[in-house]
């Protein structure tokens, strides 16, 4: 029922549902999602009672602001997961959006709770942590072309929000997703259809050479806003499974022991693997290099600078194990047993 309903296929739907086809609230979410309204209207008439929030959350994800507020009328009692309406109202939705929601039900600045009355309004500070870190995220990765005024006004007072390095992961991981697995109706704002960054969002062009990719450019950006660039190892691992190569090498470079230091060893590595296991070539190369050049360091200040007959730093045992690591990956993934 939930493939159905996200395809927009409304007579699959009712064929399904005059044969007692079991489902529940996801085939809601599913179709709130790429704004399937028809098939959303079919469900709830036909007894879906529960879950509305929870879809106008994942309608709000994808930029369907009327389908949201269609939802959010039939929430039971008008509560639910704020947390997750407000990240996906960041992903998919414009400032103004973001700010209505904001008010309504967390309130502008300490004033107790908007319309939407859950009482804990303070700009944002009465939802968990971890639920902030994610909103921020959101919004950081968002494909709109107001994305950066949203960030702004989430870290200004009194909202407060954390600036965390879960944002760098959703800017690596929403940018890196076709536009069409998103579910979003609007255009995207990232790239104009010649495929050039466009200036939707006014004072700061985004003007892009070949050396550098909106990727880059929007983790570049995170890192002048205060965003803890050297805990990101959530998007560095994304970045070489998803074969972002130029992220990749950007959040390598700022990994504490990049240039020769403490640690970083263990990312290195991880990230090596998971691009072998992925299939990235292009990742493996820059992992490898990044191995490479971390343990031949290391193992120069370790061991007095010590050299093979050449006069380079010797391998050490790690690196050749973990080349053996991948190769053993590689040919996993490449030979056709099961």
């Amino acid at each position: 029922m939930a493939a159905a309903a996200a395809a927009g296929h409304l007579d699959v739907c009712t064929s399904l549902l005059r044969c007692g086809c079991p489902w529940d609230a996801s085939a809601l979410a599913a179709a709130a999602r790429v704004g399937h309204r028809h098939v959303c209207e079919l469900l709830v008439s036909c007894g879906c009672h529960g879950g509305h929030f929870a879809a106008a959350a994942q309608a709000a994800r994808g930029g369907h602001v009327q389908l949201m507020e269609w939802l959010l009328d039939r929430a039971e009692g008008g509560k639910g997961d704020v947390g997750a309406l407000l990240a996906g109202a960041a992903a998919g939705c414009g400032l103004e959006v973001l700010q209505k929601l904001q008010g309504r039900y967390l309130g502008e600045g300490g004033g107790g709770g908007g319309a939407g009355g859950l009482g804990r309004g303070h700009g944002g500070k009465g939802l968990p942590e971890a639920e902030r870190h994610d909103v921020v995220a959101a919004a950081a990765g968002s494909r709109t072309g107001d994305w950066r005024a949203k960030v702004l006004w989430l870290l200004a007072e009194p909202r407060c929000y954390p600036r965390g390095a879960s944002a760098f992961e959703q800017v690596v991981v929403q940018l890196s997703t076709p536009r069409q697995q998103h579910g979003q109706d609007h255009q995207d704002h990232c790239q104009s259809a010649s495929g050039a960054p466009t200036a939707a969002d006014g004072d700061m062009q985004e003007r892009l050479g070949d050396a550098m990719d909106a990727v880059v450019w929007r983790l570049q950006w995170l890192e002048g806003q205060g965003f803890p660039v050297h805990g990101a190892a959530g998007a560095i691992n994304e970045a070489a499974v998803r074969g972002q190569v130029a992220a990749l090498r950007f959040l390598l470079g700022r990994r504490p022991g990049a240039g020769g230091g403490g640690g970083g060893g263990g990312q290195m590595q991880l990230t090596t693997l998971l691009a072998a296991g992925a299939g990235q070539l292009p990742s493996l190369q820059v992992g490898m290099c990044a191995v490479h050049f971390y343990h031949g360091s290391m193992y120069g200040k370790s061991f007095g600078g010590r050299r093979n007959g050449e006069g380079n730093t010797a391998c050490p045992a790690d690196t050749l194990l973990l080349l053996l690591r991948v190769y053993l990956i590689t040919v996993r993934n490449m030979w056709p047993w099961p």
